[in-house]
């Protein structure tokens, strides 16, 4: 390993410090570990203002090494949004209302993102830091996808390796056509065709969707596509002292809402604490989300409102000294989510609980946890496939973790920043 960079990587990231999105996690990590691979870390991102959530103790995270440069977003979408999101009374409640809903319409006519509305002034100062020092390479993560627009323009000015990271998959997910959004597809297809056609390398985070991209672009050169997952960082896991619970307890570490709902989880809880096998004296399930109208509903349904707690968003150390003293860890997986794996799915192979996975039974999270022996793997709807879970869960059976501790090693945030370094050192040659 070299103690002293030799190399430059500017990177270009909506999630880092202070915002406390899941995505600034695989940013942080690569620039903690890539110095010590030969690779300096000139990391471009928003300002803190331009964050929808926030997190100031991140940025005690951040390599000492890091150079951040930051840039005022432009995206009055975003802006709209942070300034309805504040509690209101009267007049200022409707204008609120009209701001929130201007937001969504912004939100909602924008190709292929409202990010794009700050894309000159994320070039300009690319521009400038490339023209000021020797940069390597340049390596771009989304979404927002609107940032890979500044591709071509980049490529053929100054001629530098692009190495673009699809945290998602962009034109596959179909989520992000609703309505009259479909016909912005053949348009996004197109931005994001020229993308790739610039890039030297394209990282995608599944195999799911690697091999998806495979089949959509086979004009490309297959050497061009590279997988490297999301993972965790054992050093920062151990970092944070467990919490102790007086009862079981099950945790989900993220947010929930629309496919990815616990109303299911709720339902069995409900069976199972009329049936007297649950009460809130023996078991409760913590969320790390607001609760989703119909999940609240479900809560009164089932009449186990002193069993279910919904924290909201909470720091993330928080939240990893909850999930390293659960019982078990809940992952939710929509039924249109097939080729995305929540990122906690990372940190809870890094913690050591059993994890109860609920989504389609074939996704790309699934195969994880079968593969890593980490837990067991359900429908999402399954109702009765919840109350067996639970009523294992209290009776203490786990049978089907058996974690593999090879496999689990494989999506160490170490073994992931020598992965990308050494495609920094391909593209660069």
């Amino acid at each position: 390993m070299s103690s002293t960079p030799d190399h430059t990587v500017l990177m270009v990231s909506m999630c880092f410090p202070p915002s406390n999105a899941s995505g600034s996690y695989r940013t942080i990590r690569f620039t903690r570990y890539l110095p010590d691979l030969g690779w300096k870390c000139i990391v471009v991102t928003p300002e803190g203002c331009c964050q929808p959530m926030v997190d100031y103790d991140l940025l005690r995270d951040v390599n000492p090494t890091t150079e951040i440069s930051r840039y005022y977003c432009g995206d009055p979408a975003v802006h709209l949004k942070l300034w309805s999101d504040k509690p209101r009374k009267g007049i200022r409640k409707l204008a609120a209302y009209c701001a929130r809903s201007a937001w969504k319409l912004l939100h909602n006519v924008s190709v292929p993102d409202s990010r794009i509305c700050g894309i000159k002034r994320l070039y300009r100062l690319l521009s400038s830091i490339i023209k000021s020092q020797r940069i390597d390479v340049l390596w771009i993560t989304g979404p927002p996808f609107s940032y890979f627009n500044v591709t071509g323009r980049l490529k053929r000015q100054f001629d530098i390796p692009v190495v673009l990271d699809l945290r998602d998959p962009w034109v596959p997910v179909v989520l992000r056509y609703p309505g009259l959004r479909r016909c912005y597809r053949p348009i996004e297809r197109h931005m994001e065709k020229r993308a790739f056609g610039f890039s030297n390398r394209i990282i995608l985070n599944t195999e799911g969707a690697y091999q998806r991209y495979l089949g959509d672009y086979p004009e490309l050169d297959k050497s061009k596509w590279v997988v490297i997952t999301n993972g965790y960082d054992a050093g920062e896991l151990e970092a944070v002292p467990a919490k102790r619970f007086d009862r079981t307890v099950l945790v989900h570490g993220g947010w929930t809402g629309q496919e990815r709902t616990s109303c299911f989880l709720i339902e069995a809880m409900g069976r199972l604490h009329r049936e007297g096998m649950l009460s809130p004296e023996t078991f409760k399930y913590i969320c790390f989300s607001g609760g989703a109208p119909n999940e609240r509903m479900a809560v009164k349904k089932g009449g186990v409102e002193k069993m279910v707690e919904f924290m909201g968003s909470r720091p993330h150390n928080e939240v990893l000294a909850a999930i390293r003293g659960a019982d078990a860890l809940l992952l939710l997986v929509g039924k249109s989510h097939k080729r995305q794996i929540p990122g906690k799915l990372y940190e809870y192979l890094g913690v050591g609980r059993p994890i109860i996975m609920a989504g389609p039974l074939d996704c790309d999270a699934a195969q994880i946890v079968r593969k890593t022996r980490t837990g067991t793997v359900l429908d999402i709807d399954d109702v009765d496939g919840f109350a067996k879970q639970l009523r294992d869960l209290i009776g203490g059976k786990t049978a089907e973790f058996q974690p593999d501790a090879s496999a689990i090693a494989e999506y160490e945030a170490q073994s992931l920043s020598r992965k990308l370094a050494e495609v920094f050192e391909a593209v660069s040659c």
